[in-house]
């Protein structure tokens, strides 16, 4: 009995501190709006001032004695309110995460500026036209978003979603963490049983596999106003011979794996017509909300029967080659990428070539919060990496870092001619030293195309890191 009075005592106590905090964050809100309010009126009365005593020089043709500490306090207060104009404005856009946007439109400048070194760049907003010159390289950004109020509540949405994918792990975790104590400690049943049932009814729901529309996703507002929110920008060595399948090796992974999700949009650009089957961690599809996501995107578990279904189905695919293990190979002094020699014999077995993707930018969107070291042994005991990342802002603020984004797909690489088989045909049992060898030439081609297309704000030098596992 003494129990029960006190946790109903308890949610009373706690009822009430959230009626106070909210009438008290009401009571702030106002105070700030009447504070507004004052400051503009202030300014309006500062400008009619000056108005007057312009109005006085021009009717009487002299200049108006004015007392000199008047006129110093007068400059002084329109000083201090532009000032607290321009912190208010900078505050809330803070607040908002949405700052002014720049023109994703060709932009001449930026685009030449994007490389250190290359040839020239061709502007057009979609795929290369049949007279692109070759060795010119295909830049393609998104569109633009809408003007007005309804663009920024895109924007708005895009962030918020992007903050809700960084934060899925946290959120099952607690969640979890809620069911447990609820139910078996502070003896609670309504909420923890609610929130049971929808964890078990959303994993009853089968996830749609081999599934991917490009032509919706390009019309997307939601792809769209997130690869605007880094100012994305995909850049292509050549366009692709669509009559060839192709299994894209990304490179890096970074702490949250982003940039895969995020080039997505490009699809319809990169390979006109078809699809590209990205392979991921077989955890994430037990995300909840975030399962489904991935379905509709084109995500498949990486493992051997998910190359041979993509290849079955006659679609590309694309693997993310550092893994897991990538995620925490985080450093400010190299951009440092983990390699296998995997993605190679299930390429030959499968009949694809191998083009190479590198995303400037990747490791720059979040940051640890502790050692990567830390957070590296700890996950080696967990059935799915755990760590606490640090975002935009300080602490633990889950909204990516707003960095600007590139994008570089690499020409392909007919591993079957280096191999000696006949092109297109499939390799059932990859010869290790033939493997080797195209290894090798793999690490060359990945790191001159990293330092061909490496823009201007990106200083680090690659450092290839050399898997135990092959």
């Amino acid at each position: 009995m003494t129990f029960k009075v006190w946790h109903f005592a308890n949610k009373i106590r706690i009822f009430t501190i959230a009626c106070s905090l909210q009438y008290h964050g009401s009571l702030l809100l106002m105070l700030l709006l009447l504070l507004l309010l004052l400051l503009l009126n202030k300014e309006s009365h500062s400008r009619r001032d000056v108005a007057r005593i312009h109005k006085q020089e021009q009717t009487v043709g002299v200049r108006t004695p004015v007392q000199g500490s008047d006129c110093l306090q007068l400059l002084n207060a329109q000083l201090w309110v532009l000032r607290l104009q321009v912190r208010t404005i900078r505050l809330l856009d803070e607040l908002i995460l949405a700052s002014t946007r720049p023109d994703m439109a060709c932009d001449v400048e930026r685009v030449s500026s994007s490389t250190t070194s290359g040839p020239s760049v061709n502007l057009s907003r979609s795929t290369a036209p049949a007279t692109n010159m070759p060795g010119t390289p295909i830049v393609v950004r998104p569109d633009p978003c809408p003007p007005g109020l309804w663009g920024r509540l895109q924007t708005w949405g895009a962030v918020l979603f992007l903050a809700l994918m960084a934060s899925s792990l946290y959120l099952v975790v607690a969640s979890a963490l809620y069911i447990v104590i609820g139910l078996g400690v502070l003896g609670h049943r309504v909420l923890p049983s609610i929130l049971l049932g929808v964890w078990v009814g959303q994993a009853l729901i089968p996830v749609k596999k081999l599934h991917q529309n490009p032509a919706a996703i390009k019309r997307s507002w939601l792809f769209r106003e997130m690869t605007n929110y880094f100012e994305m920008t995909l850049v292509m060595e050549e366009k692709l011979d669509t009559r060839k399948l192709y299994m894209f090796a990304q490179h890096p992974h970074g702490i949250l794996p982003l940039c895969p999700v995020l080039s997505a949009y490009f699809v319809s650009d990169v390979v006109p017509g078809g699809k590209i089957f990205c392979l991921i961690h077989s955890g994430i599809f037990h995300l909840p909300i975030v399962r489904f996501f991935m379905g509709e995107w084109g995500a498949l578990t990486a493992d051997k029967e998910s190359v041979a279904k993509a290849r079955q189905e006659g679609e590309h695919c694309s693997i993310v080659v550092g893994g897991v293990a990538e995620m925490f190979l985080q450093s400010k002094c190299k951009e440092q990428v983990q390699l296998r020699k995997g993605f190679i014999r299930e390429a030959l077995r499968n009949g694809y070539d191998i083009v190479p993707m590198f995303h400037y930018g990747a490791t720059r969107m979040y940051r640890f919060i502790g050692s990567a070291s830390f957070w590296r042994s700890l996950s080696s005991y967990l059935p799915f990496p755990f760590f606490l990342v640090g975002g935009r802002g300080s602490g633990l603020t889950l909204v990516p870092k707003r960095v600007h984004l590139v994008t570089v797909v690499g020409s392909p690489m007919n591993i079957a001619a280096l191999y000696g088989a006949p092109a297109g045909q499939p390799v059932p049992e990859p010869d290790p030293a033939k493997v080797d060898e195209i290894y090798d030439k793999w690490k060359k081609k990945v790191a001159c195309m990293y330092y061909r297309h490496r823009p201007k704000w990106e200083t680090r030098d690659i450092d290839f890191i050399e898997s135990s596992r092959a």
